[in-house]
């Protein structure tokens, strides 16, 4: 081929037609332009469908971790939900001096006496986050969506974090008081009174459920808007996943 032009080069300049062979020249250069232009257009499709497919491979990896995040926080506000009314049951009777009451807060009950001072744990699975980090959150082609990913694993499970510390250490003063006045029962879980009767009379306990619940409460109204956030996030990756895919 390239001889075949050759050819056509070395005849046009023997014959003198120079205005013919200026005109063959250019439309040579304009196709190897157009050559090179092809080649790249190829090369940046075939770049563009390989980081897409990486991207989507970081999303779907992401869409996991948020799917496990959401169950765990689920349970998390289910279980702290339950504790504070039993302690708001606890509270009630110890007001109206209900022994029976009472009695069914630690008979057999996990959430009764023995979670008075208690909040579940929550820990978020980053190994997909952390991963896109070290590889390069620009990967996330949309804007939008990386901006709530970020805001949700740098900002928000941050303060969740820190909320949990603060909500721990702030219950964990209470335990002196009760490994005092509570005894374990055999069943390793649950706890009674050691003597029933002073409880009812023990200003101090009572503050102490009363505080308890009142943090539940405080934690409860936090937890709640943290989990639409995880919803929110959940939805976008979801269909983020879905229009890289059709």
């Amino acid at each position: 081929m390239i001889k075949f032009f050759r050819k056509i080069r070395q005849n046009l300049l023997s014959e003198n037609k120079f205005s013919k062979y200026l005109i063959y020249a250019l439309g040579e250069i304009i196709l190897v332009v157009i050559g090179i232009l092809i080649a790249l257009s190829i090369n940046n499709w075939n770049e563009s469908k390989k980081s897409s497919r990486i991207e989507l491979e970081f999303l779907k990896n992401l869409n996991r971790d948020l799917e496990i995040d959401l169950v765990n926080f689920e349970n998390k506000i289910s279980i702290d939900s339950s504790i504070m009314s039993s302690n708001k049951k606890i509270m009630l009777a110890i007001q109206n001096h209900d022994e029976e009451a009472l009695n069914k807060s630690y008979l057999g009950n996990r959430n009764g006496l023995s979670a008075i001072n208690r909040a579940s744990i929550f820990y978020p699975q980053k190994s997909a986050y952390e991963s896109l980090k070290s590889q390069g959150i620009h990967l996330i082609s949309n804007d939008s969506l990386r901006q709530k990913i970020i805001n949700l694993y740098d900002y928000r499970y941050q303060t969740i974090s820190d909320f949990l510390k603060f909500q721990w250490d702030m219950l964990s003063q209470t335990n002196p008081y009760l490994f005092e006045n509570l005894e374990t029962n055999i069943d390793g879980e649950t706890k009674r009174p050691n003597d029933i009767n002073q409880l009812f009379k023990d200003k101090q306990f009572y503050n102490f459920v009363s505080h308890m619940y009142s943090e539940n409460l405080i934690a409860l109204d936090f937890y709640r808007p943290c989990l639409e956030d995880l919803k929110s996030v959940s939805s976008a990756l979801k269909q983020e996943i879905r229009t890289i895919e059709k």
